[in-house]
């Protein structure tokens, strides 16, 4: 008898390890995986019926990545069965990077029938919850939907949350509208009672022009003095039409679609040693000189001077703008600049450092792969799907989380860019270019530096500030890496709208 029961405790004993075995399986093969489309591919096979899926997603949600957290809340997403259905919508109403994954498998799910869920939702403490339920009510045209978005915006607080919201309204009813709840609201009274989801709407138009030999595509949004909103290079301005909505309160925004080599009509040279040509700054610059002229003379804009905002490497086209134009630079905002190529290589060499001090080949290759030497690229990805790969690193070293949902979101359209790029031909080398080689002119300047940017530093945005003298200076934001417009959207608006209402303080008379 003493035998038996003693055999029987310890088949108790041992019936719960042998149940975490496939998940400690999973664990094991996920960390021993080199990169992160292996690590992906393993995810996606995970079957989300299965009795350890919960454990083996809300291990892969909890992850510093982006990329796997996607292919986790994919698996749940295209889930039909009720019971895990009914998991992830408790799930969701907790807290954590995992409630944020279970709320966006429900996104789109078909096991979710009307907007309630989401609705309420939107009354989450969680910030990331609300977006996640502000995503849901994005793809349930109902206008009830609409209704819920338009009673949650004027509360919310948090700007990242109200940008989307914005975007989310735009989807379902197809207007362009305005930053303000108060203004949507009348739109939507108007037209609430017979409102039909899936027409075309507003359409919004893209407008170009031909300017010194170089075609210049631009949208137009917002009222008031000009703003030139220029991207970062690589990137069109779809991340930035996003989250500099609010400043279209006070400023006419034009979003400018940065040119490839097909835009210039003029062949660019190619200089001894290289296979494609240098980034033609200072044609850009007069290109953009010539399109203020354009639009103050057709009536499009105020006969005032541009302001510029630009960010990452697009800064030195500001840079140089203010340089061959001052007085067509009211003021400008430089985020996350470079002072110069010695600048950006010194960005460079830090990545390839913490590569090889992480042991981490993917980001390691990124780097390298960034890097001109001895006529050749010192690493070229193998096949498309590392290209892919080193393209997701770079993007994602712009953010101070890695994990955070909205890198793989606003990603999309960079994809698209790039085989854009390739197809064009649309690559350039990045010119030798320094700040201190240009003229000092006492042009306002914001510069704004994130304290978690492994790529930039305080130092070099204070030595970018100096250059323009007095009127220079350089704010640091400790959330963020390089897009504060995002991880600190509240601070960087109120900075900024501060800024370009500031008046240019006049010299006082001498009474001779």
């Amino acid at each position: 008898m003493i035998r038996r029961l003693l055999t029987l405790l310890i088949l108790c004993t041992a019936a719960p390890a042998h149940a975490e075995e496939p998940f400690k399986d999973f664990v094991r093969e996920f960390a021993g995986l080199g990169t992160s489309w292996e690590r992906a591919a393993l995810v996606s096979g995970v079957d989300p019926t299965a009795t350890d899926a919960e454990k083996i997603l809300s291990y892969v949600l909890e992850q510093p990545d982006w990329f796997v957290r996607h292919k986790a809340i994919a698996v749940w997403l295209h889930a039909e069965d009720e019971a895990v259905i009914a998991k992830l919508k408790k799930l969701a109403n907790k807290k954590g990077a995992v409630a944020e994954g279970a709320a966006l498998a429900l996104t789109r799910s078909s096991g979710i029938k009307d907007p309630t869920f989401f609705t309420k939702l939107l009354k989450s403490r969680d910030w990331k919850q609300r977006r996640a339920a502000v995503l849901g009510l994005s793809w349930e045209e109902k206008v009830e939907s609409v209704d819920a978005l338009l009673a949650a915006w004027p509360k919310e607080k948090v700007g990242r949350v109200r940008a989307t919201m914005l975007e989310a309204l735009e989807r379902l009813t197809g207007h362009i509208g305005t930053p303000v709840p108060e203004d949507w609201e009348k739109w939507w009274q108007s037209r609430r009672a017979n409102f039909k989801f899936g027409e075309s709407g507003d359409i919004e138009g893209r407008e170009e022009a031909r300017l010194r030999g170089t075609r210049v595509v631009y949208d137009r949004r917002g009222t008031g003095p000009p703003l030139l909103v220029l991207a970062e290079y690589w990137y069109q301005n779809d991340y930035l039409v996003r989250y500099l909505r609010e400043l279209e309160e006070t400023n006419q925004l034009l979003y400018v679609k940065l040119p490839t080599k097909s835009d210039f009509e003029a062949e660019l040279p190619i200089p001894d040693g290289y296979d494609r040509p240098d980034w033609p700054i200072k044609r850009l610059a007069d290109a953009f000189a010539s399109l203020h002229s354009q639009l103050v003379a057709e009536g499009q804009i105020e006969d005032e001077p541009f302001a510029v905002l630009a960010h990452g490497l697009s800064c030195w086209v500001a840079m140089t703008y203010a340089d061959l134009h001052p007085e067509r630079v009211r003021r400008q905002i430089l985020i996350s600049p470079y002072s110069g190529t010695k600048a950006w290589l010194a960005g460079r060499d830090r990545i390839e450092s913490i590569a090889r001090e992480r042991n981490d080949d993917e980001l390691l290759h990124y780097a390298r792969s960034e890097l001109w030497e001895g006529g050749r690229w010192q690493y070229v990805a193998k096949d498309e799907v590392e290209q892919r790969a080193l393209f997701r690193r770079r993007f994602t070293l712009y953010f101070a989380d890695p994990a955070d949902h909205e890198v793989g979101r606003l990603l999309g359209p960079g994809f698209r860019n790039m085989h854009r790029l390739e197809e064009n031909s649309g690559y350039f080398f990045i010119p030798n270019f320094e700040l201190s080689s240009l003229q000092k002119v006492p042009v306002p300047t914001l510069v704004i530096h994130g304290d978690r940017s492994q790529r930039t530093s305080f130092t070099d945005a204070v030595a970018v500030a100096r250059h323009y003298g007095k009127a220079g200076r350089a704010l640091r934001y400790s959330k963020s890496a390089r897009m504060p417009f995002i991880e600190e959207a509240d601070r960087f608006t109120k900075d900024a709208k501060k800024f370009l209402k500031m008046k240019k303080k006049r010299k006082k008379r001498s009474k001779d």
